[in-house]
């Protein structure tokens, strides 16, 4: 399969993903498909791009949690979930366009004061919690993570699994240009 097919392909396993009630093991897979579109060596998204040169910007709500204007008092336990997106959060939003490395580094979730990146829980997901692989964690964050999983369930699913479909529709939207001009040239 060449690139702009399996591009295309991803995408649309990761929308059919975003669903509200999607069991767990399949809002997971996520985190493979994001790993495969933003962080792998060769990532998808540049590859498929190199030529067209699509401007990608993720936008996400920006509005200060509540802890962070009061930094005194930190919580034990925090995440935006679908906060992060601007189309689903319940709160104040202030938009903001960001590059994939600072999109990539945004905190999402606090947990006995380690901050939780997308990243984070991307590479956690994919690689410690079982969607690619199924491992011991590599540092703190993953052992962090790892500690958080049984704790503190979001909608059925542990936090950074649920945090995954906030992450997911956030990418899918910044994809949407690159991925009409994909079609539009397969065409």
């Amino acid at each position: 399969m060449d690139g702009n097919r399996l591009f295309l392909h991803t995408l649309d396993d990761l929308k059919s993903r975003l669903r509200p009630g999607v069991p767990e093991y399949e809002v997971m897979r996520i985190a493979g498909l994001l790993r495969k579109l933003l962080l792998d060596e060769n990532r998808l998204v540049d590859m498929v791009n190199r030529t067209r040169r699509i401007k990608v910007e993720f936008l996400i709500n920006d509005a200060p949690a509540i802890w962070q204007l009061f930094p005194d008092e930190r919580p034990l336990f925090w995440s935006i979930q679908d906060g992060l997106d601007p189309a689903t959060s319940l709160s104040i939003t202030q938009p903001r366009a960001l590059k994939r490395d600072a999109f990539l580094a945004k905190v999402v979730m606090i947990f006995r004061k380690r901050e939780i990146t997308v990243r984070d829980v991307i590479a956690q997901v994919a690689n410690v919690a079982g969607d690619i692989h199924l491992g011991a964690p590599n540092n703190e964050t993953q052992a962090t993570l790892r500690n958080l999983e049984d704790r503190v369930p979001v909608g059925g699913y542990p936090a950074d699994v649920r945090s995954l479909q906030a992450i997911g529709r956030v990418v899918l939207r910044a994809l949407g240009p690159l991925r009409a001009e994909v079609r539009q040239s397969a065409a």
